[in-house]
């Protein structure tokens, strides 16, 4: 599913993803990128977790265990 493969992509990688970035790897548009955020927000919000959009790209916030719950519930 493209919300886990975003979660993963931004927690993992060393490369800074924006907006455009995911716009053009899942070839789709900016509403659609937008909308997946919001519910990876939703669900991160659960484990005490943010997803956060920086100058110098997307980040992951919060204490490890915490980020690393959310893989199960968000993986399809």
């Amino acid at each position: 599913e493209r919300i886990a493969t975003v979660y993963l992509l931004v927690l993992l990688s060393s490369k800074k993803y924006y907006i455009k970035d995911l716009e053009g790897l899942f070839d789709v548009s900016r509403f659609t990128i937008n909308t997946d955020i919001n519910k990876l927000k939703n669900i991160l919000h659960k484990f005490e977790v943010k997803f956060i959009s920086q100058k110098n790209g997307y980040i992951v916030q919060g204490n490890e265990i915490n980020i690393r719950n959310p893989v199960h519930n968000i993986s399809p």
